[in-house]
């Protein structure tokens, strides 16, 4: 039965109403106004999900007249929805009674279950068609299913197993009759029959606690993704890549006039300076050439990586999962067959080429296609800074000695460097220049990965995610203190009468604490 003051009409109430609401909402417009600035430095020190350590420079706050009108027509919706409530709860009187609603059964109040699975289970036969949830390390968020996804299920699946729940309580009590445990057959039963009670704060917490795994996990995925891929793309601790210093020759016609210039050769330094630097425990060089393979139907155009098979080992960022046989192995049989080539799988495959056959490879240099022989000895799926999806190029590593006979010339290529994991590699850097190695480019995996954890949609998505987790935590937490204090009062007639018929102090104990138990239980089996 809904009422209001004798003598006060239903419109001056909704006044009332709303004269409330809107003070409700401007005071937490206002509260956001002054909190907002903190959360903002908060979100910039964002690293990944409730991790706070980026030590970058403090963001500036401005307020614009977009920000502030966003803001204050979120409060004005957040007002209409207390007030449309207020608007139904006052359609009825002491005179007009509201009507009474037949109960129904459960399956004719789970329709928002059923309504949220079916978009659910859309999205899990796309996503199985299509590979799974996959997102990309550079722009993580830029799909939309990436947090979609999993937060309608993480929701379908709550509401599920809160609709389950109250069967698996009941089960539990019927079990319990056959046994002398008193007060966790009370506590079953009284979470049976006042579930509605403490649904709110299930909800609320299972909603919570499963997002958050999700969240932690994607976050975890998401920092371990992105190593991986600055690792692959540098390929070592460091990479020195120094100015090409060409041997030239002025090409001239038959009358003396010049016409051009001609590529004689390279002038390169050696890679042995290097490894005296303090910090650097190897050197490897390597360079990297165009190329193409002469098939009997097709010239397919590719990379050939020139390496130095003793060194190589040593200075790349390889995992054992880019290849079937280890890089030692692989190794060996270069040492073995010096004019091998070790070929990429993806291409192999696509052509029918296997591992003891003979390929016919030609070198671009010098204004010319240089041509060699050589057996296939391996393969590899992946090696650092190559791509290997592609099918209609290919790449494949040679001994970089090898190229330079075939060519006929040295030819320039970079110096990939191991240092010591307490190293300073700014230091390195300033030694190799001291010791008069040119620096075109000083490749850092560290330096990258810092610059790509501080992108700004990374920071931003990461950092209002763990800002609205810890929101979230809080409410509930407060949610759950006052539904505990609202339940311990309801309860506390029923537990004095239960006393004074003789039920120790130990049981009522043992009742409480198994009902909050159990609805604890409920909110971390809702997040599962």
């Amino acid at each position: 039965m809904r009422c209001w003051p004798r003598g006060m009409s239903r419109r001056v109430v909704l006044f009332i109403h709303a004269v409330a609401w809107l003070i409700l909402a401007g005071a937490a417009l206002g509260l956001a106004l002054v909190m907002s600035p903190a959360v903002v430095q908060v979100v910039g020190q964002t690293s990944s999900f409730l991790r706070f350590d980026n030590a970058g420079a403090r963001l500036p706050v401005a307020f614009t007249a977009q920000t502030l009108l966003v803001g204050a027509a979120t409060a004005l919706c957040a007002a209409g929805g207390g007030l449309w409530f207020s608007w139904r709860s006052t359609r009825y009187g002491i005179v007009h009674s509201s009507p009474v609603r037949a109960g129904r059964a459960w399956w004719q109040r789970a329709y928002l279950d059923v309504l949220l699975f079916i978009p659910a289970v859309y999205i899990l036969v796309t996503l199985t068609r299509s590979g799974g949830l996959t997102a990309a390390v550079a722009d993580p968020f830029s799909d939309p299913l990436t947090l979609g996804a999993p937060t309608l299920f993480s929701l379908a699946l709550t509401l599920l197993f809160l609709r389950v729940y109250p069967f698996l309580l009941g089960l539990g009590a019927r079990l319990l009759t056959l046994t002398r445990s008193l007060s966790l057959l009370m506590a079953l039963r009284e979470l049976t029959r006042s579930l509605d009670r403490y649904r709110g704060t299930l909800l609320m917490m299972g909603f919570t606690l499963s997002l958050t795994g999700f969240t932690a996990s994607l976050a975890s995925t998401l920092d371990a993704s992105l190593r991986d891929s600055i690792d692959y793309q540098v390929g070592a601790d460091v990479v020195l890549v120094p100015p090409t210093d060409a041997e030239t020759e002025a090409e001239r016609n038959s009358s003396g006039q010049q016409t051009g210039v001609d590529v004689q050769g390279f002038n390169v330094l050696p890679a042995d300076d290097l490894a005296t630097i303090p910090g650097v425990a190897a050197v490897s060089r390597v360079g990297r050439y165009t190329a193409q393979i002469a098939l009997p139907n097709e010239r397919p155009q590719g990379t050939v990586l020139g390496i130095d098979r003793a060194s190589m080992a040593a200075v790349t960022r390889y995992r054992a999962d880019f290849s079937a046989v280890p890089l030692a192995d692989l190794f060996n049989q270069l040492a073995v067959q010096r004019t091998g080539i070790i070929l990429s799988a993806a291409f192999a495959h696509a052509h029918n080429l296997a591992v003891g056959g003979a390929l016919t490879v030609q070198i671009n240099a010098l204004n010319t296609w240089a041509e060699i022989t050589v057996p296939i000895i391996g393969l590899v799926d992946y090696f650092p800074t190559l791509d290997p999806t592609a099918t209609t190029t290919f790449f494949g590593l040679m001994s970089l000695d090898v190229v330079f006979e075939t060519v006929g010339s040295e030819l320039p290529y970079e110096y990939w460097l191991a240092v010591a994991a307490d190293a300073d590699r700014d230091a390195v850097r300033e030694q190799a220049a001291a010791l008069g190695y040119p620096i075109l480019d000083w490749r850092d995996p560290e330096r990258e990965l810092q610059t790509a954890l501080l992108a700004p949609l990374r920071r931003g998505v990461l950092g209002f995610l763990s800002v609205g987790f810890l929101a979230a935590v809080g409410l509930t937490l407060i949610g759950a203190v006052i539904q505990n204090a609202a339940t311990f009062r309801a309860q506390a007639t029923q537990l004095g009468m239960l006393r004074a018929m003789g039920f120790g102090r130990a049981a009522a104990s043992a009742y409480i604490f198994t009902v909050q138990g159990l609805a604890a239980f409920g909110a971390v089996g809702g997040a599962r």
